[in-house]
């Protein structure tokens, strides 16, 4: 039967002898990144079981950072998802599997149908807003969590709260795998205290006018000592020729540039050996800040941003409008101003690492 909205409901007291769980979220890399704290949440409380995580396939290499969960299930989300009958084989292979419990923290129509479809005896879910109630049944636990009011994996801690589970006393544990280090030794950045630099997301009106950014790097760039720049973007066509724009208005060349081509624990590696990332709303700056690392990025405004802006003094971030030419009405001295307060939080982040 399904638990009460609103009302405490034994879920986490059943899994006492749970051998098997697969936390299932669909969300892209920004969304898995959010989820990282409630896996570790999950994972401290119930230490015997093996912890298997669902979440889409171009996004899975984050999960190379968490040896602590013991398998990872793709799913193909990236350019597109695949059509709704593609699931029947992954319904039979999740079924096949014989999971104690399912835990979905997303709600999303997909995760949600795939919970209620993987013949988990128990199954825990987030319940949208506007969800007939009849979804409720895909569930054996249901909850409702506000959206829009706190950051994302505060929500997600919030509902597995209501589910009996208790918090874990200290943050997840992340390590960098060996390849990762090594491709960071090979390719000279350790001790550098480089910025990195994301200039691209997900589309146009969520970026910086070029010129507004090269005219900030090119500042950062002039200090002396120079700040060596290291500028990444993914493999995409579109982000690949935007970033080759932003090059070619520098008035120096970077230290290094990787259009695509770094995996999810190389590029890991290169944020954790960095002093300060720079960045707009993306899955990379979400990964800065789990990782540890000061960060100053730029959202457009929006109601419930709140969600994926970074928390704490280590982080700043800019809001300008949306606009097909990129972030309007921001103000470039202001902005200037604040990318330097950022690089001294940056230089203690340095010598609090190298000192450690």
């Amino acid at each position: 039967m399904s638990a009460d909205l609103g009302a405490p409901a034994p879920f986490f007291p059943l899994l006492s002898g749970a051998r098997k769980l697969l936390v299932l979220d669909l969300g892209f890399l920004g969304d898995l990144v959010h989820l990282i704290p409630a896996l570790w949440c999950i994972r401290r409380a119930l230490p015997q079981a093996e912890l298997h995580v669902c979440g889409a396939r171009h996004a899975c290499g984050l999960f190379e950072l968490t040896p602590w969960v013991q398998r990872v299930w793709d799913y193909p989300r990236f350019p597109r998802s695949e059509p709704w009958y593609r699931d029947l084989k992954r319904v039979l292979a999740l079924r096949r599997a014989r999971f104690d419990a399912v835990i979905n923290l997303n709600g999303s129509q997909r995760s949600s149908l795939l919970t209620g479809l993987s013949g988990a005896p128990l199954r825990l879910g987030r319940l949208q807003p506007r969800r007939p109630l009849a979804w409720q049944r895909l569930f054996t636990h249901a909850y409702h969590e506000e959206f829009g009011t706190r950051p994302l994996y505060e929500q997600r801690l919030r509902v597995l709260e209501q589910a009996g589970f208790p918090r874990a006393a200290s943050g997840p544990e992340l390590v960098l795998p060996a390849a990762a280090t090594a491709w960071l030794r090979r390719e000279g950045l350790e001790g550098h205290g480089v910025i990195h630099v994301s200039p691209c997301a997900s589309e146009d009106s969520k970026e910086l006018p070029l010129e507004t950014l090269a005219s900030v790097l090119d500042l950062l760039a002039s200090r002396q000592p120079p700040m060596p720049l290291v500028l990444t973007c993914s493999s995409s066509a579109r982000e690949r020729e935007r970033l080759q724009r932003l090059i070619s208005r520098l008035a120096r060349p970077p230290l290094r540039v990787y259009a695509g081509g770094l995996s999810l624990a190389e590029l890991a590696a290169l944020l954790r050996a960095s002093r300060l990332h720079l960045g707009a709303d993306s899955g990379v700056l979400h990964l800065a800040a789990l990782l540890g690392i000061p960060t100053l990025s730029w959202f457009r405004r929006y109601p419930g941003a709140v969600e994926w802006l970074p928390q704490g003094p280590e982080h700043t971030h800019v809001e300008g409008e949306a606009s097909p030419r990129g972030l309007a009405g921001l103000d470039p001295a202001e902005l200037e101003k604040k990318f330097l307060a950022a690089l001294a939080r940056g230089s203690v982040h340095l010598k609090t690492a190298t000192e450690g």
